[in-house]
């Protein structure tokens, strides 16, 4: 199982990721989208804050300091209230954890950074015991955000790049032809 993509950890961990089976990845894939659908964050209100923070940040670079305004420091933290709020919306879908944990068992836990110490993901009667068990149980409950987050990457990235270059080859055709 050394195939895959490594991703360091928060805790000085790695986790070898290896993309799960087309029914795993589309269950994940399809799980997320009824999170992201089901937290009320819409394309518009994300678009709004990107835009927000780029306009202040335009400001500070047009003004030459250095300082952060206090203004856009508190837009900043309220962006970031919003959104860590509507992540914690997400992951907190049952449906979605059980998805990212099936494709979880595809992957090692290197709480040292190397194989020797691996642990794979696998469910017992507890849960997933790379969280409890005492060679790990630390480094991966901290680690427990970013495992997530590289298991949908890795298992959502070929999703992704489809449906970016489907829609540029669209946006292509349009602009070729003739309204």
């Amino acid at each position: 199982m050394e195939n895959g993509k490594s991703y360091p950890m928060p805790s000085g961990a790695s986790l070898l990721v290896t993309v799960a089976n087309w029914g795993e990845t589309k269950a994940l894939h399809d799980a997320l989208a009824r999170a992201v659908n089901g937290s009320g964050v819409t394309a518009a209100e994300a678009a709004g804050f990107m835009k927000g923070l780029q306009a202040r940040a335009s400001t500070e670079a047009a003004k030459g300091s250095s300082k952060e305004d206090p203004e856009a420091a508190a837009v900043k933290l309220e962006v970031l209230a919003v959104l860590a709020r509507k992540a914690l919306e997400i992951g907190s879908s049952r449906e979605l954890e059980q998805a990212i944990f099936v494709c979880a068992e595809k992957c090692l836990y290197k709480p040292d950074g190397t194989m020797k110490t691996a642990v794979q993901f696998k469910r017992d009667a507890a849960g997933y015991g790379v969280f409890d068990q005492p060679s790990c149980r630390d480094g991966a409950r901290k680690d427990y955000y970013a495992i997530c987050a590289a298991i949908v990457e890795e298992n959502l990235r070929p999703f992704g790049e489809a449906l970016f270059s489907a829609f540029t080859a669209h946006a292509e055709k349009r602009a070729e032809s003739p309204a």
